[in-house]
């Protein structure tokens, strides 16, 4: 089989696939509802929503795989891969309205409260000396959640007056990742070690000239944003393959769909009930020194972790290159993701029940699909990628298509030469041509079609 039916094959399977299902049910409400009134997968909401709910427990809560070795922080780093104008943009807003809007009212805040320190210095120095008495307490500056900074020097800054975690929020996350090492000196730049740590929940600092050392404890980022589909070869090729970075990231490869105007809207009972979640995991408090709370799996989940777990070192061991380093950090994930599901579900939770166990694995594996088909992507020359986009295309209208449908509604770079792309899809395997009688045009039906699909 070619690798552009390959990649169709997989496509299909997780077109509008994502287990929403599994979510708790006012994540599931608002996914369902905000997909409804944008028009996109379920999955450009889904994605979002759980790296949000990550960057709200953060260092509140962690979850213990194996006592005494092995503890996951509540950090999740997932990526969108989605040209411009896809409704990345608009989905990610959606999805983090609320956290902006709390971003924005905590620092307008602070503003008020220095302006009255101000006012109230003002009035202390003007005093004369022996009347002035205690001078007026500075203010603390706003806690912070949602960052755009990414560099490690402005990022930890921030981390300083948010050591529950932060979020980090990029549209194009492209720039990110090629900020990797890109100045060497002076401590600017990003550096993948501490991006590493900061994945982990563990130490990171940083000298800064003239400021001296920036430490934080537990650094926790959660990340959430886009790529574009003509960058994810150039900026996820060489070094970031191997260097843990790229192995870290969820990626969502929503297959593009023809925009139809909608007029849904989400109702309010779903965007309080989502509110209401981020609002109660951040309310969570951690230990009295600070530090996470530690949730152990009741008997059940760990009894299905173990299933989970060894079934996926099979696959494992059966991939290659960069999507095998993938699927060596995912485990990790899945555990995160059982965490997010629980607590989600119940922000009191004390344990990690087998629902949520179950929930995160099968969130998981969709998750495993998706890198599949983007490390597949990887290995793609031009020719077999643009071979893939139109499967993909015929495998949303049901796996079926004619030259005139491809020529007047299909990408636009195949419409002048609908002909030649399905006659060498033909030749590689890609489609079958399924001949029609009379006046009826030509069929083309994809090989990896279903028999029902292909009859029809």
């Amino acid at each position: 089989m070619s690798q552009a039916s390959q990649m169709s094959q997989v496509s299909q399977s997780q077109a509008d696939e994502f287990p929403a299902e599994a979510l708790p049910l006012r994540v599931l409400l608002f996914v369902l509802e905000a997909a409804e009134a944008l028009g996109v997968e379920q999955s450009l909401i889904a994605g979002p929503c759980l790296a949000a709910l990550a960057g709200c427990i953060g260092n509140r809560r962690r979850i213990i795989i194996n006592p005494g070795s092995w503890v996951e922080a509540c950090v999740l780093w997932i990526a969108v891969v989605l040209r411009s104008g896809g409704k990345k943009t608009p989905a990610l807003n959606t999805v983090l309205e609320h956290i902006h809007e709390r971003e924005a009212a905590e620092i307008e805040d602070e503003k008020a409260r220095m302006a009255e320190y101000a006012e109230e210095m003002l009035e202390w120095k003007k005093a004369p000396k022996d009347e002035r008495g205690e001078p007026p307490e500075k203010p603390e500056k706003a806690t912070r959640l949602l960052v755009s900074d990414v560099t490690t020097e402005g990022l930890l800054s921030v981390h300083t007056r948010g050591l529950l975690g932060l979020l980090l929020h990029r549209d194009e996350l492209g720039g990110w990742l090629r900020s990797f090492n890109q100045y060497k000196g002076g401590g600017q730049g990003g550096d993948a070690q501490t991006w590493s740590e900061m994945h982990q929940g563990r130490p990171a600092l940083i000298d800064r000239k003239g400021s001296g050392t920036v430490s934080i404890p537990r650094a926790a980022v959660s990340i959430v944003g886009g790529i574009q589909p003509e960058l994810v070869a150039s900026t996820l090729s060489g070094e970031h393959l191997f260097d843990g970075i790229t192995s870290r990231i969820l990626f969502i490869m929503p297959i593009e769909t023809m925009k139809t105007w909608t007029d849904e809207t989400i109702s309010d009972e779903a965007r309080e009930g989502w509110t209401d979640v981020q609002e109660e995991l951040l309310g969570l408090l951690p230990d009295k020194d600070g530090a996470p709370i530690d949730l152990p799996m009741t008997e059940e989940a760990k009894l299905e972790w173990v299933s989970y777990y060894n079934a996926h070192a099979q696959r494992e061991a059966q991939a290659e290159g960069p999507y095998r380093s993938a699927l060596s950090k995912l485990e990790a994930a899945t555990a995160r993701l059982a965490l997010v599901m629980q607590l989600a579900d119940e922000p009191g939770s004390l344990r990690v029940g087998i629902e949520a166990m179950r929930a995160g694995i099968a969130i998981s594996e969709w998750f495993e699909e998706e890198a599949r088909r983007v490390y597949q992507g990887l290995e793609e020359d031009d020719r077999e990628r643009e071979r893939r986009a139109v499967c993909e295309w015929i495998a949303k209208r049901g796996g079926v298509t004619t030259k005139r449908q491809l020529a007047r509604h299909g990408p636009n770079r195949f419409r002048s030469k609908a002909d030649e792309v399905l006659k060498d899809l033909v030749a590689e395997g890609s489609l079958r041509l399924s001949p029609q009688l009379g006046r009826c045009a030509d069929k083309y039906v994809l090989a990896t079609a279903t028999l029902a699909t292909q009859k029809g």
